[in-house]
């Protein structure tokens, strides 16, 4: 719709017409002022400013003020952000669903092609100190060449393995990979060497004995043989870690390892060590 507006400078009578119809008439605009109307449901400004020249007019729909029609729009551009959000939020959900799926698919499909056509070898772990973090990596021989994988890159020099021991350099673990492409391979920390398993055995007695310094290395040396054979790694584990809160490890700490202490398995076993213990003290004597 045509805005439009007259101004008689010399007599001061001022119209703002829209279409055919006069919104604003004034017999007298000499100096600067500023006219509001509505054009159907929006609130229009008009100013005239006095200068030296002259008159400056400028017209703004005014977008801003408190009328009933930029309250309800207000009110439905911020339901169409709101859905705006929500749809790109619900791509954004789609798209990592699918790739993940994707992801998790050919994880599935390199696993079963490992285990169709696959052999096991010993994965030795690096962990090579840079600017401000720790590369994570392994290698492994084939019969035929070697093979290298960089896995992660973490701030903290000994990261923990799923298996829940920290990583030390020269670490031993199980590397499985199909033998037509070694590069499809992965490195499982719940099955390290007969090597790695006298490393944890010697590493969790160190801890042991320096937490429970009246034991003797002979009764710490079989505890730990019984936790290992009545829970397997997890065993190691809970003495590791005996002296940790379980606000800092939630699978292995001072609860969890009075906790398996206790048990009725474990127990038969300790015993068995207090007596192995006692005879050896006889033989000495």
């Amino acid at each position: 719709m045509l805005v439009g507006l007259l101004h008689n400078t010399r007599t001061g009578h001022f119209v703002i017409y829209c279409g055919n119809n006069v919104v604003v008439a004034d017999p007298k605009v000499f100096d600067t002022k500023e006219f509001t109307f509505f054009i159907e449901e929006e609130f229009c400004r008009i100013t005239v400013t006095k200068t030296a020249e002259g008159y400056q007019y400028h017209f703004i729909i005014d977008s801003e003020a408190e009328t009933p029609h930029n309250i309800a729009r207000k009110a439905k551009d911020k339901l169409d952000q709101k859905k705006g959000i929500v749809v790109i939020l619900g791509v954004m959900l789609f798209v990592a669903i699918l790739i993940g799926g994707c992801m998790k698919y050919y994880s599935h499909y390199l696993g079963k092609q490992r285990a169709k056509n696959g052999a096991f070898a010993v994965g030795l772990v690096y962990l090579i100190p840079g600017n401000s973090s720790y590369s994570l990596s392994y290698s492994f021989d084939t019969e035929y060449r070697s093979i290298s994988r960089q896995i992660e890159y973490y701030r903290e020099p000994n990261p923990i393995a799923s298996n829940g021991f920290p990583l030390y350099t020269y670490d031993e673990f199980y590397v499985q990979y199909a033998i037509k492409s070694p590069t499809n391979n992965e490195i499982f920390y719940e099955r390290p060497t007969e090597v790695q398993l006298k490393r944890y055995k010697k590493r969790t007695q160190k801890i042991h004995l320096t937490q429970n310094p009246t034991d003797d290395s002979l009764y710490c040396n079989c505890l730990l043989d019984a936790a290992y054979a009545v829970k397997g790694l997890d065993g190691y584990g809970h003495f590791y870690y005996q002296n940790i809160a379980p606000s800092q490890n939630k699978r292995f700490n001072i609860k969890t390892y009075k906790e398996f202490r206790s048990t009725k398995a474990f127990e038969n076993e300790a015993q068995k060590c207090r007596e192995f213990l006692v005879l050896e003290k006889e033989k000495q004597d």
